[in-house]
């Protein structure tokens, strides 16, 4: 004795699975690459850094240990991490190596001036200022009749005038 849907289910096939995958279609122009050339590739470049690292830790081997902590660090700048910050240098230390090149740089002109390449020296320089047109104080600026001056649309009064 079955059961009605015991008939039914021995009645009705199973579903079939059909899985649908498109390959590309390869062209004629295109020539297929060989599965040892697409696995040489990478273990070549693989390689290259391989022995880049070994004759990079061959030529740490060679240096003191001061040069090879820079080397290290220059490494690790070329990677990416930060670099390392500045020595501090002592003030007077600093204002002495700066007192030495301003007299390194005088001396420098002065040899220059004497062989006949004149330089135009600081002090000359000044004197072409000092000779600048003097300003004419009975210039009149602005004679409108208005006292201050306009400045981004609102006047502006000298205290002067403010006052009385």
């Amino acid at each position: 004795m079955t059961t009605l849907a015991a008939a039914v289910r021995d009645s009705v096939p199973s579903p079939t699975v059909t899985s649908y995958s498109r390959e590309r279609a390869s062209s004629s122009t295109t020539a297929k690459k060989s599965p040892e050339a697409d696995a040489a590739a990478p273990a070549a470049e693989c390689d290259m850094q391989a022995a880049r690292h070994e004759v990079f830790q061959l030529g740490l081997e060679g240096m003191s240990r001061a040069r090879r902590r820079d080397a290290r660090r220059q490494k690790l700048v070329r990677l990416g991490a930060k670099p390392p910050p500045r020595e501090a240098t002592n003030y007077r230390l600093l204002m002495e190596e700066a007192k030495r090149k301003r007299v390194a740089e005088k001396q420098e002109r002065e040899t220059l001036r004497k062989s006949g390449l004149a330089l135009p020296n600081v002090d000359q320089l000044k004197d072409f200022k000092k000779f600048k047109k003097p300003r004419n104080k009975n210039r009149v600026r602005g004679f409108d009749g208005q006292p201050g001056r306009f400045q981004k649309g609102v006047q502006i009064l000298p205290r002067r005038v403010r006052k009385s």
